[in-house]
């Protein structure tokens, strides 16, 4: 039985999203904070708290949907059908940090504010969070010409907070 694999383990991956979300609420408030004291030559450090908060709010809600895989797996993970971490992110077809395509996958079931806040996180999970533009020369051109553009609600915090709750929940009441 796998149950001494942390990896495998989907409270770890809990703690994991719950540390992450400290960090990614910390890094919003240096946002908020160099926002409002309208700080000269600031732009800098105004996009490097946005995209780090983003970045880490959707780190953040990977882990949590992650933990729920791993929760929804458990029986496979008992009986040694799933032996480790590689065995699993296999079946995410090189799809690991697509959160949208996980949820699809793995028929994990959200609310409507629960979708559009992956929607909105997800170009931070996948590239913002972490280069300039995205891959896709069309995806690049919708950034550059307006089309699109990165934001996330001013009390990002508590919708994140909310879905991780409401992801351990569900995770604790199947468990009983």
């Amino acid at each position: 039985m796998n149950t001494e694999r942390a990896s495998l383990h989907y409270y770890t991956w809990i703690e994991h999203a719950e540390t992450i979300f400290i960090a990614a609420s910390e890094n919003l408030k240096l946002y908020r904070s160099v926002v409002q004291g309208r700080e000269v030559d600031a732009r800098e450090r105004q996009l490097a708290f946005f995209r780090a908060a983003g970045l880490l709010f959707g780190i953040s809600i990977e882990l949590i949907i992650k933990a729920r895989i791993l929760y929804e797996k458990r029986e496979a993970i008992e009986s040694e059908e799933i032996k480790s971490h590689e065995n699993i992110s296999r079946e995410w077809h090189h799809n690991g940090h697509n959160v949208l395509w996980l949820i699809k996958h793995y028929s994990i079931e959200l609310n409507t504010d629960e979708k559009h806040l992956v929607e909105i996180l997800q170009p931070f999970m996948i590239w913002a969070g972490r280069f300039p533009f995205p891959r896709k020369e069309h995806d690049i051109l919708d950034y550059e010409q307006g089309e699109k553009q990165l934001s996330y609600p001013n009390s990002i915090d508590k919708y994140v907070l909310k879905f991780i709750e409401r992801q351990k929940l569900i995770m604790s009441n199947k468990h009983t």
